[in-house]
């Protein structure tokens, strides 16, 4: 495999009164999928197979993890194991929305 550079913000675009989700690099062992919100969207709970890295690429946003609400903005990122329930929820008043990019590690199973 041959290393690749992205540029995530320009990957995806805002789409009025939606959140827009486009997966941009898959492999056996990851997968990279970037998220645009809308002012006031939401991305509703849910929890992923691996672990994941959810890192917020511009625009704030309240993310709920197990319950529990934390305020982000552009250049934060937070690692969660496998399993755990999260929501995200665009808090940007103005037309510069929030996008962010959720990585997840794969976890090969292999049979020695």
């Amino acid at each position: 495999m041959t290393a690749i550079v992205h540029s995530p913000a320009s990957q995806i675009t805002i789409v009025p009164n939606s959140t827009v989700s486009k997966t941009v690099y898959q492999s056996e062992f990851l997968k990279t999928v970037l998220f645009a919100f809308d002012a006031g969207q939401e991305l509703s709970e849910h929890t992923a197979s691996s672990p994941a890295v959810l890192h917020i690429l511009s625009g704030k946003a309240t993310v709920v993890l197990e319950g529990r609400s934390e305020q982000v903005e552009s250049g934060d990122y937070i690692v969660m194991p496998a399993g755990l329930p999260h929501s995200i929820h665009d808090q940007t008043e103005n037309d510069n929305d929030a996008r962010t990019s959720e990585e997840n590690n794969v976890i090969a199973n292999s049979s020695k």
